[in-house]
């Protein structure tokens, strides 16, 4: 099964909050009954996470699940736009053929491309 942006947000957060205790992967995975290999899975995105484990973790974490949540909606956030940069090595290629350009041309290039951008139908949105 592959893996959901909310899921490899919540894992980020989850090692984030650990770390921010101060405790190791064996460390809190003792404090909940995990091993550190389940607690590693977590913080990988691999295994999801079941609610009450989650309520567990935040608490060893000395945090609460909604400070969890409220993170991962700012991960998830800050992500986005990565992920749609990401999409396509036409996109890539865009971006390092920018930086080729000399700075004085870039604002024609950019109008240029803004107004192709305004007379194309929106694709993402099908």
């Amino acid at each position: 099964m592959k893996q959901k942006p909310y899921d490899s947000a919540l894992a980020t957060v989850l090692r984030r909050k650990r770390a921010e205790a101060g405790l190791s992967q064996t460390q809190a995975g003792r404090a909940v009954g995990l091993t550190f290999q389940q607690l590693q899975k977590y913080e990988k995105g691999t295994n999801r996470v079941f609610f009450s484990r989650f309520v567990e973790l935040a608490s060893v974490y000395g945090t609460t699940p909604e400070q969890i949540l409220a993170e991962v909606r700012q991960e998830l956030a800050a992500e986005a736009p990565k992920a749609e940069a990401s999409d396509s090595r036409e996109t890539m290629q865009l971006i390092r053929l920018a930086h080729a350009v000399p700075s004085h041309m870039l604002r024609p290039v950019l109008d240029l491309l803004r107004s192709i951008a305004k007379s194309m139908p929106d694709e993402r949105s099908s």
